[in-house]
């Protein structure tokens, strides 16, 4: 199992490096723009134009990380269908593994990805607010909208927030892992049936994970007439939607690996 781990890891490293040194690049711009350095550039008569370039290189930083996630899902799922479904899979096919580890082992490099490129988000984001202690400044300006001098922590809410976009991103893959098995399994309209089941699954999945998060209270939001109660709904929240994703990555999961122990067209 480790061998094949560290296989997807081998044939897929390159391409998540890259989207990390993406990432990285748009973060010093954006530390740049942030910076007095940058500021020196413009006089009093061009301020709108600082605050413009401000949040605009912020959009433009979370632009580049959500298109960086759907590469990494784009390149994952590229990796699974030419290795197990393409010609490759002649040969994986016939090591003496089980189908279902040759599945884990792409669910778990899903996973592995997704922590390691979210985590390397995360990191940049708290790069980011620790040039010219922006997060003493976003405290100060939260007390003095909310009439609270609570600090908001920061650092705990990056990590909630992480933790659910790391299983559900990773669920993202594994449903299309699944898909995948379900184009393979005819010769003709491979993409269109892929496309259908990647679209009919997840709205199957939706409806799933709408009444779990409804069994689990996602949707009871209480009290929230102050700051500490919206940050610990939404930490409640993260844990709780991270729940559901894991339930439907589980079911994708099942569905995936039944598909791919099943008799499938190999190319």
């Amino acid at each position: 199992m480790l061998t094949l781990l560290r296989f997807d890891i081998k044939n897929t490293w390159l391409k998540i490096f890259v989207y990390c040194l993406v990432i990285a690049v748009f973060t010093a711009f954006a530390v740049y723009c942030w910076s007095p350095a940058f500021e020196g550039f413009f006089n009093d008569d061009n301020f709108y134009w600082i605050i413009i370039f401000k949040i605009a290189s912020l959009g433009l930083c979370a632009f580049v990380c959500f298109i960086c996630l759907i590469l990494t899902f784009i390149t994952l799922s590229q990796w699974f269908s030419q290795n197990l479904l393409a010609e490759e899979g002649h040969f994986m096919n016939m090591l003496p593994v089980s189908k279902i580890k040759l599945f884990t082992s792409k669910a778990a490099a899903a996973l592995l990805w997704n922590i390691i490129l979210v985590g390397f988000m995360a990191a940049c984001v708290m790069v980011f607010m620790n040039f010219g202690d922006r997060i003493t400044q976003i405290n100060d300006i939260i007390a003095d909208l909310s009439g609270s001098s609570e600090n908001i922590h920061l650092g705990q809410l990056i990590a909630f927030f992480g933790i659910f976009l790391v299983v559900h991103s990773t669920f993202v893959c594994v449903l299309a892992y699944a898909s995948i098995c379900i184009g393979q399994m005819t010769d003709i309209g491979r993409n269109a049936l892929i496309l259908t089941g990647f679209i009919g699954i997840g709205l199957a999945e939706l409806i799933i994970g709408a009444v779990i998060a409804y069994l689990i209270g996602v949707f009871d939001f209480g009290p929230l007439s102050s700051v500490p109660d919206i940050i610990t709904y939404f930490k409640k929240f993260c844990i709780r939607m991270s729940f559901v994703s894991l339930t439907e990555a589980a079911i994708a999961f099942g569905l995936g690996a039944y598909l791919l122990c099943s008799r499938l067209n190999i190319d």
